[in-house]
């Protein structure tokens, strides 16, 4: 809840991280929507199994293309991490094996989304920028 509503109040994002937002918030409402539906006749479903599902549906979600958190300029990922700061996240929720590994998987995404643009790109400055990216999430796992 509290990182929904700090992305919720966020006034200094570009007009592609709202964008990314928008678009990460409604896939992540589609996915839990789609567990419960799957499970909702399961009587003896868990708090922690829904809590898993919807924890495990972020890097699907931060990395949905179009707007794809990859993607997007270097500026505004880290601007993610800054929101994410002011939600009040600690280093202990960053060190937890659950985020090490939302954020390994992530990354993971990443590297792929990107080495396919950079394979597609047919600028120097557009590669050079894919590049930059690449070393960056590169550089989180």
């Amino acid at each position: 809840k509290k990182y929904c509503e700090a992305f919720s109040a966020a006034d200094f994002v570009s007009v592609e991280t709202d964008k990314w937002m928008r678009s990460v918030r409604s896939c992540l409402q589609v996915e839990l929507v789609d567990f419960y539906r799957t499970y909702a006749n399961k009587a003896n479903i868990q708090c922690n199994s829904i809590s898993r599902a919807a924890f495990d549906s972020h890097p699907t979600c931060y990395t949905k293309k179009p707007e794809s958190i990859c993607l997007l300029p270097l500026k505004d990922a880290r601007s993610v991490v800054d929101i994410l700061k002011i939600a009040g996240i600690t280093m202990a929720d960053l060190i937890s094996v659950d985020s090490y590994l939302q954020i390994t998987k992530t990354a993971e995404i990443c590297e792929k989304q990107i080495t396919e643009a950079i394979n597609a790109s047919q600028t120097l400055e557009s590669r050079l920028d894919l590049e930059e990216k690449l070393m960056y999430w590169t550089s989180i796992k």
